[in-house]
Order: structure tokens, then sequence, then C-alpha cells
């Protein structure tokens, strides 16, 4: 359990640093007000960094139930960008199918972005919460299919993913 957090944590921080640099560089040269929006931008990339953790942890933990370890990884890496709406926005998409992204605490994340954009910040905040819950539950999955993962290791004595 200590690995997962330090991991965790570890991926995190690498992952919110190169995303805050790379965002201010991008405002900066945009002529964008840096100092205004460097608060919700900061919010919106930890919350963004720790959804992405999860899910790289999560399909990693996945990865041990299967043959091929990384068929999650990379079909979670292809998919999170379209479902969140960060390439498509979510509304051109079919409602059963927004019901369904919005389990996905980057979806939130996204739509709050633009809200800090237009400066309507108590909404944006509202839906970085929504999105912290979801981190928060998907973090619970995580710690249960470890768990499952670790049982199952014990009874079998191998794990599928690493050919063991």
């Amino acid at each position: 359990m200590v690995f997962f957090l330090i991991r965790y944590i570890t991926i995190t921080v690498i992952c919110f640093m190169s995303s805050l640099i790379t965002s201010v560089i991008v405002l900066y040269i945009a002529a964008a007000d840096v100092l205004a929006l460097l608060v919700p931008l900061c919010i919106s990339l930890i919350l963004a960094s720790l959804g992405g953790a999860i899910f790289g942890v999560f399909s990693s933990v996945i990865g041990l139930l299967l043959t091929d370890g990384f068929a999650v990884l990379n079909l979670l890496s292809i998919s999170i960008p379209i479902l969140s709406g960060a390439v498509i926005p979510l509304y051109l998409f079919p409602n059963p199918l927004i019901s369904i992204c919005k389990c996905i605490p980057i979806s939130w994340i996204v739509e709050s972005v633009g809200l800090f954009l237009s400066f309507n910040t108590s909404d944006a905040f509202l839906l970085c919460g929504y999105a912290l819950f979801l981190e928060l539950l998907w973090i619970l999955i995580t710690l249960a299919f470890i768990s499952f993962c670790n049982n199952r290791q014990r009874i079998t004595g191998q794990i599928e993913g690493m050919h063991l």
C-alpha cells in the first residue's frame, strides 16, 4: 500500500509540474492574464494530474489480470482524451454516451476549464468538486482491484500480466 501511495504521488507531482510550466508558457504567449488564471489553472491541473495518475495506476492493476499487461493502458490512453471532451465536445456525443463519459473525472475538469476561462468561477468550482468526488471513487475502485489482484495471486500463485 505504501508503494502505491509513493508511486501515485510521484506520478501526480511530475505530471502537475510539467503541465503547469507548459500551461503558463501557452497563456503567456497567448497574452492572457496569467496571474488572474493562475489559481484556477493550478486547481484544474492538480485535479487533472490526480485523475491521470489514477487511471494510470488503475490500468496497471487491471493489466495484472490480463495476458497482455498493456492492453488496458493502450485502450485508456487512446479513449480518455476523446471521451473526456478534450478532443470532441461532449454535447456532440449521443446522450447515453455522455452519461458514461461523465463517469470520467477528467470530463468535468475539461468543462470547468472552459468556465474558468470565461470567468464563471462558481460553476467551475462546482464541477471541480464533482471531479474530486469521482477521483476519490476511482481511488477506491483501484484499491479494491489491488486487493483482488493480491488475493488472486495468493490463490493461483501467478500474475497473468507479468507471465509469472
